[in-house]
């Protein structure tokens, strides 16, 4: 399944935001349903940090607030 998290790094460097912030958005769902805690973490780590690059206005607050919840979720699951 890490294949989904590759390819949207691959759209990342290519400059398709769209389009890899779609595949980490898979990734982040295919994790929490086949219960694969270190994709679903992987993949909302790279969506929150691009996600936070590539929007127009991003509040800091809720840009911190997204990043200590991926961090929330690697300390639970490592």
């Amino acid at each position: 399944m890490e294949s989904i998290t590759y390819l949207g790094l691959v759209m990342e460097a290519l400059g398709n935001y769209a389009r890899a912030l779609e595949l980490y958005s898979d990734g982040l769902k295919t994790g929490r349903e086949i219960g694969d805690q270190w994709l679903a973490a992987l993949c909302l780590t790279h969506h929150t940090a691009l996600s936070g690059i590539t929007e127009d206005l991003v509040d800091p607050e809720i840009k911190y607030e997204r990043m200590q919840s991926v961090v929330a979720d690697w300390r639970r699951h490592w």
